[in-house]
């Protein structure tokens, strides 16, 4: 706050609502947060039983979203919401799974030298690009804030099967741009 009040394109009222903002937000972000401890607690009480597992699949539920939250807004989290929902379990289940087949055969596309500029890597990107977009739903500002998410926090692609690798998203690049 001292600094900004030092510059002189800032003014004090200026200071002082950014900082209510900030600190908004971070009431927002705790209550969020509160919401889901209590709902853990809630199915928690309803389990005849709690085993370690459980908890610590909850904790990281719980430290998933918090990533998440940091990255997208309110409303990105809410549309990705209604999205999850109406693909249900075993559409998001499937979506895992395009994924994981897609990036063993990138991989493996890779590995065998494939030209990024053939038919087959064309092809690969195209079918990288379409889970990007159903996922994002065509939103380009889901799909920044995905990609900001993917960049500074390459555990939560591991935790989705994808650990980033320069020669897989080097050959996407070459082939989305070929064509």
């Amino acid at each position: 706050i001292a600094k900004l009040l030092a510059r002189p394109d800032h003014s004090p009222l200026e200071v002082l609502r950014a900082h209510a903002d900030q600190l908004r937000a971070r009431v927002e972000a705790e209550t969020r947060l509160c919401e889901r401890l209590e709902a853990v607690a809630a199915r928690l009480e309803r389990a005849d039983s709690v085993s370690l597992s459980d908890l610590l699949e909850t904790i990281q539920e719980i430290n998933k979203m918090d990533k998440f939250e940091k990255y997208y807004t309110p409303e990105q989290l809410e549309t990705l919401a209604r999205r999850g929902e109406a693909l249900g379990e075993d559409g998001m289940q499937k979506a895992q799974q395009d994924w994981t087949d897609l990036i063993a055969a990138v991989q493996q596309a890779v590995q065998d030298g494939v030209d990024p500029k053939s038919e087959q890597g064309r092809s690969l990107a195209a079918r990288w690009d379409a889970l990007i977009e159903a996922f994002t739903g065509g939103d380009p500002g889901i799909r920044q804030s995905l990609a900001r998410m993917y960049q500074a926090e390459p555990n939560v692609a591991a935790d989705h099967g994808y650990r980033p690798d320069l020669a897989l998203s080097g050959f996407i690049d070459a082939a989305r741009n070929s064509g």
